[in-house]
């Protein structure tokens, strides 16, 4: 199978942005203030959560939500470790431009 990766990832780019996992039972507070935030390298101290936006029931919720996340993440990475230790194969003739 041929597989040109700029080709690859040139359409992987002009496809809209979704999410991978459903986020639609996550506390929109734990999901946008605390979660994301962290996961882009912010550090949060405890003042900075609003602690009466949320209960233990959305702790659980979302601690299931990163479990999926995770899930998806390890299966990302697969594919991508496949591609990188794909063999090259040697092609009968020239592609010219």
């Amino acid at each position: 199978m041929l597989l040109d990766l700029h080709v690859l990832q040139a359409s992987l780019n002009e496809l809209p942005s979704e999410e991978t996992v459903d986020s639609s039972e996550v506390n929109p507070y734990l999901l946008n203030e605390v979660l994301r935030p962290l996961l882009s390298g912010k550090v949060l101290h405890y003042g900075d959560i609003d602690y009466s936006e949320f209960d233990a029931d959305d702790l659980r919720v979302i601690s299931d939500y990163c479990d999926k996340r995770e899930h998806v993440m390890h299966g990302l990475q697969r594919i991508v470790n496949g591609l990188v230790e794909a063999r090259a194969s040697a092609c009968k003739g020239r592609a010219f431009c």
